[in-house]
């Protein structure tokens, strides 16, 4: 049967999890490095493709970035 006490305590190991895991870099070539490492051995072609996309995706951010620089977007109150 469903059990809302059997959620809670799953949610609860899952936040547990998390808060024991250290803490994500904030630095860019960091969290390259990392999404690299996480990627490349999933597959001898599809880890090398996710790299590839990786690349893509963080060129396409620097774009953003040059088009639309962080300090001129108005954040949300």
């Amino acid at each position: 049967m469903y059990s809302w006490m059997n959620v809670a305590e799953r949610t609860e190991r899952v936040y547990e999890a998390m808060l024991s895991k250290k803490s994500v870099s904030s630095r860019t070539e960091d969290v390259l490095l990392e999404r690299f490492q996480r990627y490349y051995p999933t597959g001898v072609v599809l880890g090398k493709v996710a790299c590839l996309l990786v690349v893509l995706d963080y060129l396409f951010l620097l774009l953003l970035d040059w088009l639309y620089p962080r300090q001129d977007i108005d954040l949300a109150p």
